[in-house]
């Protein structure tokens, strides 16, 4: 496993994406996610936050936002709160997470939302790869 420095360094490297990640609910396709995003959840083994995050895009004020800055804070006490806003520092979701072992103080994913193989979807991918 990776020291958090580690990490945090390894997820700065990643600008752009070779290959899209389908985040898949049986066989229906529910979202993308870039490389970064996926070396994020496998080196902090945190797919849980990507569950979080695209398992409320269908409530209306957040499928509405076609951009969504969404942090993860994590507490001294191994707690953390999820937040989402829409870019322009206006919150439209919020989560507290009673326990977690997210190797960071916090992270930052971004999510646009993108026609992909014919149909528009949700696109999780860090900042630096937009």
């Amino acid at each position: 496993m990776l020291s958090p420095e580690e990490l945090q360094a390894s997820l700065a490297q990643f600008t752009g994406t070779e290959t899209w990640y389908r985040y898949r609910f049986g066989q229906l396709t529910l979202a993308y996610y870039t490389d970064g995003v996926r070396y994020l959840a496998d080196n902090a083994d945190c797919y849980w936050l990507l569950t979080e995050i695209i398992s409320v895009q269908t409530e209306t004020k957040i499928h509405r936002e076609p951009f969504q800055v969404w942090n993860l804070q994590v507490d001294e006490e191994w707690g953390a709160t999820l937040e989402c806003e829409d870019g322009n520092d206006k919150g439209v979701f919020q989560k507290e997470i009673p326990f977690t072992d997210f190797p960071l103080e916090e992270i930052t994913i971004w999510v646009e939302y993108g026609e992909m193989e014919g149909v528009y979807r949700p696109i999780l991918l860090l900042p630096s790869e937009h």
